[in-house]
């Protein structure tokens, strides 16, 4: 089956939907034997094809177990929006790490900092604690009221220097 969403598509097995709740979950088998799981709310779907039709039998021998195992097993609407409010949440900080327009060097720079405190971007700057990191992000460029903060940040990007060249190395390999 192929679906279509407002920002993207998506293709897999439909694996289960539940009504009560209004999620459906999809499956993808491209990766067998490990399958991933897509929990989606009905609403998110803008279009849908089905691109083959279920296994002759299938859906006979599988009705049976699905009713046996829904009557068993509940998942109240409330949990699930909760679960799904709180993975939005960790998807939106996991993108507040990720530098709008800053080379790789910028956020592999990022990443080792975000690693020890609360960094944030700046535009192009970066933000830990009360320092501040400009282009070209060297170890000089840590700046700050706090000396200790600024020479700790220092220190940081110093030693971690190896780690950033590689991280950069290895955006650079990884788009040619």
């Amino acid at each position: 089956m192929r679906l279509v969403f407002v920002l993207h598509a998506y293709s897999g097995e439909l694996f289960t939907y539940d009504a009560r709740s209004g999620m459906v979950v999809f499956q993808d088998a491209s990766r067998f034997p490990k399958r991933k799981l897509v929990l989606l709310r009905e609403e998110a779907i803008a279009s849908m094809v089905l691109l083959a039709p279920p296994p002759e039998g299938l859906a006979d021998s599988l009705g049976a177990l699905h009713a046996a195992h829904m009557a068993t097993v509940h998942t109240p609407p409330e949990t699930i929006r909760k679960r799904e409010t709180a993975a939005l949440r960790a998807d939106y900080a996991e993108a507040d790490k990720i530098g709008v327009g800053v080379s790789a060097r910028a956020q592999a720079v990022f990443n080792v900092l975000a690693k020890t405190g609360p960094a944030k971007w700046d535009g192009e700057v970066i933000r830990i604690h009360d320092v501040t990191i400009a282009p070209p992000y060297a170890p000089d460029d840590a700046q700050g009221p706090n000396a200790r903060s600024r020479d700790r940040i220092r220190l940081i990007l110093n030693k971690e220097k190896a780690k950033i060249d590689a991280a950069v190395a290895a955006a650079a390999a990884a788009s040619a």
